[in-house]
């Protein structure tokens, strides 16, 4: 009996999890956060009953291990972690499968192709016990169960893989996210494609993510807790459908259709006023770069895998034929949106007839460029004002419906362009307005010789958002003033803590933070805006002196500083530049002390980094996940983020 009970948990992940053949030897880990439900008896829950008797312990028991504390810089705390329940070491042959497979009632359901499939191949399946560790990967935390009195509702809800994601050899969950902690684990039911979660909050997200045995994520998705519908006895969750993770890539546009939308007049008067090449750009001697020239993409089209949810990073688009106008832009993970590119003929052309019309003589021919586009759920937007947030006199030029610029324009035409001519080289924040609303803001990197392009992207529905300002090492509460290009007015964080409502989809949100306290400096917070909190770690002026100090690191002029804080990632940073003195950095751990290397849960400091647009790069070291973010290093100033796990 055991053996045909093994032999149909096998059965399930073969036929159901591979396509049509498997392969010989496979190592399946089975996780709490996989389906162990006694109720349904599911194959799981067998191998798992009988693993409990092969180790002389009770099917029942709970093994748990109580872990240290973490200490999190935030003011919110995490209940303690227990270990992952694996399974003792057991070996199947091809006999007693096919056995098994002949004498089931689940055989009408296979095709004649999978049963000859395993006629032919010697099965092995392999799990781990539990007192050896998975090959490397560390035991994760576990969030226990809620107690009754904490539990809100349950959810439910459908589940499904797509894009040709599986689970052999790989482990899934599903868990609650709330500013950024995981509150509660659910489970799956991949036979019945469900899901099913207690949670104390309708807030925040629902998460479920396919890791391999080394953590590298092979499949996700997440979605909002909204509009709960209520069934009886539970609340029907939103269908969760597990797919490929998220990328970064320059997603670069034909010139002509990407800039005009569609329209052959529009592409004429492309043409006539310096020329669209009829070429794709995809189809071009064009070369992308992306983490600030340090990685280089083989095709145009490429994109950048394993790079966290929330990362940003300067690319760069690169015609050594001279024929397109080479593009600085800055991406994000998971951004679709189009960049267009244009050719060096039409933008000169732009720039002479702006200069005619204006009587104004530029510089340089070779001066830095900005334009972009509004963008509303992915949308061009008319109507809209456009301007720098640290100089809202500089005025933009807007594009007609034929992409030709007009000085009579005051907002953008229907295909939400804009442009600002003779900006020195430098990185600013521009705001897109309309009907004196904040649509959303964006960073530009304008540099010589290039066009700075983005897209200001936002969203119809408002978001709220939650701010919270702490001491960065004992998490206590302080109040604090807050400004940000969404919003016209400063913030005030009382007691901490502060909500405001945001149009921005996706881009690098920046919070300039003041307090009254004045052993706290005053900081630049950055982070991705598509996080629907913002944290932020005030940092004493003493500590960070004697940090200095200590590392015996010299003044710099013209140069800032900026400060990372990471959750539970081992890792290496580093400034994109090939010319940072490494013996700048600093690392400190949970406490603010002073480490060698990088600690989970700690952080690092980069002193002396030249002013301008600068890119920070964490390498995950067990997994090869890349962490970026783009800052706006100011003179004598402190920049600060987090680095966190998705």
């Amino acid at each position: 009996m055991t053996t045909y009970l093994l032999a149909l948990s096998l059965i399930v992940s073969s036929v159901f999890f591979f396509t049509s053949k498997t392969e010989q030897s496979r190592v399946v880990a089975i996780h709490r956060p996989l389906v162990i439900t006694q109720e349904r008896k599911t194959p799981a829950y067998y191998v798992y009953q009988q693993t409990r008797t092969l180790e002389g312990r009770s099917p029942t028991a709970v093994e748990t291990q109580t872990l240290t504390p973490t200490t999190y810089l935030s003011n919110l705390s995490l209940p303690e972690a227990s270990e992952r329940i694996q399974i003792a070491e057991m070996k199947l042959s091809k006999n007693e499968v096919f056995a098994h497979l002949e004498n089931t009632s689940r055989t009408a359901s296979f095709s004649n192709a999978i049963k000859e499939d395993i006629q032919n191949l010697a099965y092995e399946k392999v799990v781990i016990p539990t007192n050896v560790a998975a090959p490397l990967i560390e035991p994760e935390s576990e969030v226990p169960a809620l107690s009754p009195s904490k539990k809100w509702a349950t959810i439910k809800g459908k589940f499904e893989l797509k894009d040709g994601v599986g689970i052999v050899d790989h482990y899934i969950e599903i868990k609650r996210v709330e500013e950024g902690y995981v509150r509660e684990l659910g489970r799956i039911d991949l036979n019945a494609g469900s899901y099913s979660i207690d949670i104390e909050s309708p807030q925040g997200y629902l998460i479920a993510q396919i890791k391999d045995r080394t953590g590298f994520l092979i499949g996700e998705d997440r979605q909002k807790l909204i509009n709960l519908q209520s069934r009886g006895s539970y609340f029907e969750g939103p269908f969760i459908r597990v797919g490929n993770p998220e990328t970064i890539a320059a997603n670069l546009g034909s010139p002509a259709a990407s800039a005009t939308g569609s329209s052959k007049t529009a592409a004429s008067a492309l043409a006539a006023l310096g020329g669209a090449n009829k070429a794709s750009a995809n189809n071009s001697s064009m070369s992308v770069s992306l983490f600030d020239n340090q990685t280089t993409l083989t095709k145009s089209s490429d994109s950048f895998a394993n790079v966290s949810r929330y990362s940003s990073t300067i690319s760069r688009v690169f015609d050594p034929s001279g024929i397109y106008k080479n593009i600085t832009t800055i991406r994000h993970t998971g951004d679709k949106t189009e960049t267009p590119v244009f050719t060096s003929k039409w933008v000169s052309g732009v720039v002479e007839y702006v200069s005619d019309i204006q009587q104004i003589q530029f510089k340089s021919k070779d001066m830095a460029v900005i334009m972009g586009r509004v963008l509303v759920n992915g949308k061009s937007v008319a109507g809209a004002q456009v301007q720098i947030d640290s100089a809202p006199g500089v005025i933009p030029i807007y594009f007609d419906q034929f992409m030709i610029p007009s000085s009579k324009l005051e907002t953008t035409s229907e295909n939400g362009y804009f442009m600002f001519i003779g900006v020195e080289s430098a990185a600013y924040n521009l705001v897109a307005l309309k009907q004196n609303i904040v649509l959303g803001s964006q960073m530009f990197v304008a540099e010589a010789d290039s066009l700075a392009f983005q897209n200001i992207n936002s969203v119809s529905i408002p978001r709220t958002k939650i701010i919270r300002s702490f001491d960065a090492f004992s998490s206590e509460p302080l109040a604090s003033d807050i400004s940000t290009p969404e919003q016209e007015e400063a913030l005030e964080a009382e007691a901490g803590t502060a909500l405001f409502k945001t149009l921005s989809e996706i881009s690098v949100a920046e919070y300039v933070v003041r307090t009254n306290m004045r052993q706290y400096l005053p900081i630049r917070y950055i982070q991705n805006s598509r996080m629907d909190y913002v944290h932020i770690p005030l940092i004493q002026e003493s500590w960070l002196a004697g940090v200095k100090n200590f590392k015996q690191i010299p003044d710099v002029a013209n140069t800032g500083t900026i400060i990372g804080f990471t959750t539970e990632l081992l890792y290496d940073a580093y400034l994109t530049t090939d010319t940072y003195d490494k013996s700048n950095i600093a690392y400190f751990d949970t406490q603010g002390q002073v480490v060698s290397s990088p600690v989970k849960g700690g952080g690092f400091i980069l002193f002396n980094v030249p002013t301008g647009a600068r890119e920070v790069v964490l390498q995950e070291k067990a997994v090869d996940k890349i962490y970026s973010q783009v800052f706006n290093v100011v003179n004598q100033q402190t920049s600060v983020s987090h680095f966190v796990a998705d």
